[in-house]
């Protein structure tokens, strides 16, 4: 008789996982990829578990500094936000999501691999870091570890669910990236009826290579303060070639910002206004005869 009902113990609890499975994330807690980045139908949509609705909305962004970029500098930290937005006059006071940054080469598929690196601790209250060995998925993810309160609203129509995440950019070479997450908005039943799962249009990030850079000097350096930036930023340039000098900014799309030259003597500050830039990641270049340098800045709101 305790036999048995210790085996009766044991299958409802499992059941209760499987059919409350709101309460943790999908990846630790039945090895599923709500994010679709391998490609897999075992998402937090599929038949038995939450409900696959277009009614939670589900949109990425990757932040520099407050500021939403479209490529990455290698090595450099940013933060990777996910939003959702209830469209439906249904009640889902809580969420759960899923996230995670991949190579774009085997994204979406069994091959996927990760790119860089998530935030694994001091992660927001109800959030947690699932490794690749704790899921079985080929890649690590963030996820939640129980119901989340909405981030704005009472849970009905334009109730919003906002999470944001660490990540470390990769190193240089590894190319383009794609970010995969979704969110489960719930009703908070302790059952699986009626909640909204939907993932994200995966968000494909470039890695900032700047073409054709030789360095002036071997032993010359650049630094940019304060970076991010407002309204001004200052250039220190140290042990360079004595000469003339073309600085220009220009932003990602290559479109030139800014352009003057200056002459350098060993060492040279350089100040650029910058409060007429709209926010977002610059190149900073500094050429001579054909050869230049070339390093990154962010100017804020």
């Amino acid at each position: 008789m305790k036999k048995r009902i210790l085996l009766f113990t044991a299958i409802a609890g499992f059941a209760y996982v499987m059919f409350t499975s709101e309460n943790i994330g999908g990846a630790r807690g039945a090895g599923a990829d709500g994010t679709k980045a391998s490609g897999t139908t075992n998402t937090c949509g599929q038949l038995g578990c939450h409900t696959a609705s277009t009614t939670t909305t589900v949109i990425l962004e990757l932040d520099s500094a407050g500021v939403s970029v479209s490529g990455y500098v290698p090595g450099k930290s940013y933060t990777i936000k996910i939003t959702g937005t209830n469209t439906s006059s249904a009640s889902l006071p809580r969420f759960g999501f899923e996230l995670t940054v991949v190579k774009s080469s085997g994204a979406g598929t069994s091959s996927a691999v990760n790119a860089g690196t998530l935030q694994s601790t001091g992660l927001p209250a109800s959030v947690q870091y699932t490794g690749k060995a704790a899921s079985l998925l080929p890649f690590d993810v963030v996820e939640h570890s129980a119901p989340i309160l909405a981030t704005s609203g009472s849970g009905g129509t334009g109730t919003t669910y906002v999470e944001s995440i660490g990540w470390t950019a990769p190193t240089t070479g590894t190319g383009s990236v794609k970010i995969y997450g979704c969110i489960n908005a719930v009703n908070f039943n302790n059952g699986s009826d009626g909640d909204a799962y939907n993932s994200a249009t995966p968000l494909t990030i470039s890695e900032i290579v700047p073409t054709a850079v030789v360095n002036v000097s071997d032993n010359m350096s650049i630094k940019a303060f304060p970076n991010p930036t407002n309204n001004n930023l200052h250039l220190q340039i140290d042990n360079a070639q004595t000469g003339d000098y073309s600085l220009q900014v220009y932003s990602l799309s290559a479109k030139v910002i800014a352009t003057e030259h200056i002459t350098v003597n060993g060492s040279q500050a350089v100040s650029i206004n910058t409060a007429n830039w709209a926010p977002g990641t610059y190149m900073v270049s500094v050429e001579k005869d054909g050869n230049r340098q070339v390093i990154p800045v962010v100017k804020t709101p």
